[in-house]
C-alpha cells in the first residue's frame, strides 16, 4: 500500500512539473499603464476562454519607445501575437525559435511580444530591464509592445503565458490560442491561415 501511495505522489509531481515546463500562470501583474493586467477566468480549468474575436483599437509604445497601434496589423497577412512574463522560463525558452519563425513566411507573418508584467513607464524598473535582456539573448528583434487597450482587454481571457493568438490585417483573431509554446500548433494556424488566404 505504501509503494501505491508513493508512485501516485510520484506521478502527480511528474504531472505537475510537466504543466509547468510548458506555461506559467498570468496572475494579476503590474500593467504598463500603472493599472493591473490581470488574467481573468476560463470556462474551465486550464482551458482558455475564446469568446473574443477581435483585438479592438490601442495605442502603445514598444520596448524601443516608438508609438505603435492596432494599424500594426495591417503590415502582414497575419500577425502572432504572443503574451509572456519576464518571471516565465517557458516563455523566455521558445523565444530563439519564434525569432526564426517569423522570417519563415516571406514577410507574410509578423510576431508581436506582449510582455505582461513590464511597465512601460518606467524603463528603469527590474523587469523592463530583464525584458530587454532577454530579447537581445534569445536574437527576438521583433516588436514587444505594452498591454494596453484591446491587447489588455485580452488578458482577460487567459491563464497562462505563454499564449499565442492570431490576427488578419483588421485584428480580427483566427483560429484558437495557443498555450505553452506548442510549435505544431503555431505552424497549423500560421500555415492554414495562410494557405486560405493566398
Amino acid at each position: 500500500m505504501n509503494k501505491l501511495i508513493k508512485l501516485i505522489a510520484m506521478l502527480t509531481l511528474v504531472l505537475a512539473l510537466g504543466a509547468s515546463l510548458l506555461a506559467c500562470s498570468s496572475q494579476s501583474r503590474s500593467g504598463s499603464d500603472g493599472g493591473t493586467v490581470s488574467a481573468g477566468s476560463s470556462d474551465s480549468a486550464g482551458d482558455e476562454n475564446t469568446s473574443a474575436t477581435k483585438i479592438s483599437e490601442f495605442a502603445g509604445l514598444d520596448l524601443n519607445g516608438n508609438e505603435v497601434t492596432q494599424a500594426v496589423f495591417a503590415e502582414a497577412d497575419l500577425t502572432m501575437i504572443n503574451y509572456w512574463g519576464t518571471y516565465c522560463p517557458p516563455c523566455i525558452a521558445e523565444m530563439p525559435e519564434l525569432a526564426k519563425l517569423e522570417g519563415e513566411y516571406d514577410g507574410r507573418l509578423q510576431l508581436i511580444g506582449v510582455p505582461i508584467d513590464v511597465d512601460f513607464t518606467k524603463p528603469d524598473s527590474k523587469e523592463y530591464k530583464a525584458a530587454l535582456e532577454i530579447l537581445e539573448s534569445a536574437g527576438a528583434t521583433y516588436k514587444n509592445v505594452q498591454p494596453v487597450g484591446g491587447l489588455a482587454e485580452y488578458t482577460k481571457h487567459m491563464q497562462y503565458v505563454p499564449t499565442s493568438i492570431f490576427v488578419d490585417r483588421e485584428g480580427n483573431i483566427v483560429g484558437g490560442p495557443v498555450v505553452g509554446g506548442v510549435f505544431e500548433e503555431y505552424r497549423k494556424n500560421i500555415e492554414g491561415y495562410l494557405a486560405e488566404h493566398e
